[in-house]
């Protein structure tokens, strides 16, 4: 299909722009004969045509392929760069959010702004634009990191009543308990971190507030505990 629908057409003129954009995603999943065909089109290619090859597995397109790409690497973003342009869509559409709400949901989104911006978009349609925290936690089944913070001080405290209640509350509620011991482990990998003495820029996927709140955590527990 690369000769049918790319190189036998590629030399025809755009019909709309100035540019012809080719597109690949996943391109690592193209055959060998097809990344055969496709080179030396990619190595000289018709003026105004521009080619873009995307994969989440860059060490599987040929290095034939590779030798002749400016590669690009997409990172993960930040939680407080998540949170601030959630923040600015929220006021600028009129968006009421509940504290905590906005990192919940950044956290969620593992990175990825199209995800954050594509939950606060249901979660406004779904609430009439008066985000909770509780509507937050109901529609994505994450805990909130208050309440993660509220557990891993009874734990240090060793408080075993206080955790019994803690979690009859959440079972009540309606959380997803698979969900809450998923963040769990995850708080409680950072909070370790830390104690470890690492940076946690980089290291710990949490806003600038929560990281602070996490270094008071390190001091509850000593490193062996």
């Amino acid at each position: 299909q690369v000769r049918d629908e790319i190189i036998t057409k590629v030399n025809y003129a755009a019909t709309r722009g100035g540019h012809k954009v080719y597109i690949i995603d996943e391109v690592h999943m193209l055959s060998g004969p097809a990344f055969n065909a496709l080179l030396k089109t990619v190595e000289e290619p018709p003026v105004r045509t521009v080619f873009v090859l995307c994969t989440t597995h860059p060490h599987k397109v040929p290095e034939t392929i590779h030798s002749r790409c400016q590669r690009f690497d997409f990172r993960r973003i930040g939680i407080d760069d998540i949170v601030g342009r959630l923040a600015m869509i929220a006021e600028r559409e009129g968006i009421s959010v509940e504290d905590g709400t906005l990192p919940l949901i950044a956290r969620h989104a593992a990175g990825g702004m199209r995800n954050a911006i594509g939950t606060l978009d249901q979660l406004s349609a779904f609430t009439g634009k008066r985000v909770s925290l509780a509507d937050v936690e109901g529609l994505l089944g994450e805990v909130d990191f208050a309440r993660l913070a509220q557990v891993v001080r009874l734990i240090a405290a060793r408080d075993a009543a206080g955790c019994f209640r803690f979690v009859a509350e959440l079972v009540g509620s309606g959380a997803d308990v698979s969900e809450f011991v998923r963040g769990l482990t995850a708080h409680f990998r950072d909070v370790y971190v830390l104690a470890a003495g690492a940076e946690a820029d980089g290291v710990v996927a949490a806003s600038a507030e929560e990281i602070e709140e996490l270094r008071e955590e390190v001091a509850l527990f000593d490193l062996d505990r």
